[in-house]
């Protein structure tokens, strides 16, 4: 699996990519010169360990791995996923793992696939930066459609700091 094939959050039925480190019980430092028999294994919604669809590799000699799941490994409400190497002294590795569901409307580009949501955070972000306008005396912020002239909402925040949200967003 290439990293653009995998997912930057871990998302349900997506591919998905996490990088750690394999450290020694003794010295607490990542074992380096190469680390033998990785092998990785996944319980999905707390069910038994299984290999299938896990591949581990290491990045040079670092101690450092990373681990690819597949979209049906990535098929669960939640995962622990555990690492194991051959040398000695070698630390298990665990990480929990809890899957975004993107599944609220069928049509939303939320739900599409990571690579969306990527882009519809990116145009969001986008927007708020181009399409506010902001008082610094009264501290109300106003958002405008595209055209820059429809009002869609303000917001203002209170002098000790708290967020009051006038208008509809």
């Amino acid at each position: 699996m290439a990293t653009t094939d995998s997912t930057w959050v871990p998302v349900k039925g997506q591919a998905f990519r996490f990088r750690a480190v394999i450290r020694s019980t003794s010295t607490g430092n990542p074992i380096t010169g190469g680390l033998t028999s990785l092998t990785g294994q996944i319980s999905k919604d707390d069910a038994a360990f299984s290999s299938t669809g896990v591949t581990v590799t290491e990045i040079g000699t670092s101690g450092y791995v990373y681990v690819d799941l597949t979209a049906s490994a990535m098929d669960c409400n939640g995962a622990v996923v555990r690492v194991t190497a051959g040398n000695a002294n070698a630390l298990e590795l665990a990480v929990e793992i809890k899957p975004a569901v993107l599944t609220e409307l069928t049509e939303h580009w939320f739900t599409q696939s990571v690579k969306r949501l990527e882009q519809g955070v990116i145009q969001g972000v986008g927007y708020l930066l181009n399409k506010t306008k902001r008082n610094k005396t009264t501290g109300t912020v106003t958002y405008f459609q595209v055209d820059e002239t429809t009002e869609v909402g303000t917001m203002s925040v209170t002098d000790d700091g708290t967020d009051i949200i006038k208008g509809e967003l």
